[in-house]
């Protein structure tokens, strides 16, 4: 890329429609074009509330408040479970070793696929 950078770094976004004017001048120092550039930015979703977990041998059930046109993400110690988002209330992990406790987490995605903050619990997988 050929010219100068006039700004650069971070612009905050604020939530809803968010429009630019963006100018560039060719290399012939003449030529000029504008641009309009619009970014919507929708609010984070909460975490996802009621979050209980059913242990049973070597497996455990998550269950939470599932919220209309919000996806969710499972983690286990901190490692995401699921491949694509999870769209309903629960999910099912098996092949856990029994009598160990474990961390879980989920959060919410909103439509742009922005996630929340996690609902966390630890789990006691029955031996």
């Amino acid at each position: 890329m050929n010219g100068s950078v006039y700004a650069a770094g971070p612009i905050p976004l604020n939530v809803g429609t968010n429009e630019f004017r963006i100018g560039v001048t060719a290399e012939d120092g003449v030529t000029t074009r504008s641009y309009s550039v619009t970014v919507n930015r929708s609010t984070l979703p909460a975490a996802p509330d009621q979050f209980m977990a059913d242990p049973a041998k070597r497996q455990v059930m998550l269950s939470w408040k599932a919220e209309p046109g919000l996806l969710y993400n499972v983690y286990q110690e901190g490692v995401k479970l699921n491949t694509e988002p999870v769209g309903g209330g629960s999910y099912t992990i098996t092949g856990l070793p029994n009598g160990k406790k474990i961390t879980f987490s989920v959060t919410a995605l909103n439509a742009f696929l922005d996630e929340s903050a996690p609902a966390s619990l630890t789990a006691h997988i029955r031996p």
